[in-house]
């Protein structure tokens, strides 16, 4: 497998004539269709708001399927030691200050994200995990 760090498409090489396939492409937007123009959040942006809460140590953000919306924002977030947040926390953290359809809809406080041997974070295993738990709770 070769992953192309400029588009993040991570292809398969196929043998006859050394050409490539794309096999899946890993997307760093989310798409939210809540307003009459489709809009584009890109997590990062999120991500460094968050970062600027004091009882944050680290945030991953990414989007999760949602059947009337398109996509929405879902953030794990690891609290600095000693610190205890809720999902209201950060909702009201978030309120004044970002855009409503920005504002994550799905929180989950966690101890550690799923990693590579090689010390990556796996947002996919991340959205996977959720789209399990979502689906599980009828959400």
């Amino acid at each position: 497998l070769i992953t192309d760090m400029a588009v993040g498409s991570l292809s398969q090489k196929i043998a006859v004539g050394g050409f490539f396939s794309c096999i899946k492409a890993f997307v760093s937007f989310a798409i939210f269709f809540g307003s009459n123009l489709p809009s584009r959040i890109y997590p990062r942006e999120i991500e460094e708001y968050l970062y600027t809460h004091p009882h944050i140590l680290d945030v991953q953000v990414f989007g999760v399927p949602d059947e009337k919306l398109g996509e929405v924002v879902c953030a794990w977030i690891r609290p600095a030691p000693d610190q205890s947040l809720t999902a209201e926390d950060i909702y009201n953290y978030c309120k004044e200050h970002i855009a409503h359809y920005k504002i994550p809809k799905h929180i989950r406080m966690v101890t550690e994200y799923p990693m590579t041997v090689t010390g990556k974070i796996q947002k996919f295993k991340m959205k996977e995990a959720m789209i399990g738990e979502l689906k599980g709770s009828g959400t």
